[in-house]
């Protein structure tokens, strides 16, 4: 397919969990293979490549280790890549999001198999090895710190494998991540650099 691009700018865009390392019990343990990263470079060789992952930026890079490749963190919350590039979403919710990730460690603290993940721009809340008959209390305590203030309404909740994902409630997401970085790998073909940097506050959802 790369071979039948010509002369086309080829971008793709990889997920990490599940994509390009197994789902894994432990959350820590999803390490990149040296196959699976010598196959990232050589793609990376011959067309853009971005990683889009609900995982933190910063841990993101840590397992890929790929320098000349875009990364997309937090759900397309936290971007960074080739020249410079930096772009962060809603940041004045990054207080919100840690009084959530302690008042939920706080309340599952006693809850066998349970993880707190702080991905800055989200919070998962891990429970794949929690037993069968705990999983409904996980699930209750998730929903109700959400009803609490200061949490109602400026996070939601998002699901995914086995885990609960608490994120800003405003309209972005990996999708709209997606369009930004093809919007300004555009406008790097036209113009050769990057002009846009930096925060961004996204507006709110629909009514």
């Amino acid at each position: 397919a790369l071979a039948d691009a010509g002369a086309k700018r080829v971008v793709v865009f990889l997920d990490y969990d599940g994509t390009l390392t197994p789902i894994v019990s432990d959350p820590a343990a999803a390490t990149l293979s040296d196959e699976m990263r010598e196959a990232v470079a050589s793609l990376a060789g011959r067309a853009t490549v971005a990683v889009v992952s609900g995982r933190e930026r910063q841990k993101l890079r840590s397992f890929v280790r790929l320098p000349e490749l875009y990364y997309a963190g937090s759900h397309g919350f936290d971007i960074d890549g080739p020249g410079g590039l930096s772009h962060v979403v809603s940041t004045e919710i990054l207080p919100v999001l840690a009084a959530a990730r302690d008042r939920l460690s706080s309340r599952l603290a006693d809850v066998a198999g349970i993880g707190v993940e702080d991905n800055r721009f989200s919070v998962s809340v891990h429970w794949r090895n929690v037993t069968d008959n705990n999983r409904p209390y996980v699930e209750e305590v998730v929903l109700d710190v959400l009803a609490e203030a200061p949490f109602a309404g400026a996070l939601r909740l998002g699901r995914g494998k086995c885990v609960y994902e608490l994120r800003p409630d405003v309209r972005w997401d990996k999708g709209e991540a997606v369009l930004y970085l093809l919007e300004l790998l555009r406008r790097r073909e036209r113009e050769g650099d990057f002009e846009e940097y930096g925060e961004e506050d996204a507006p709110p959802p629909p009514p």
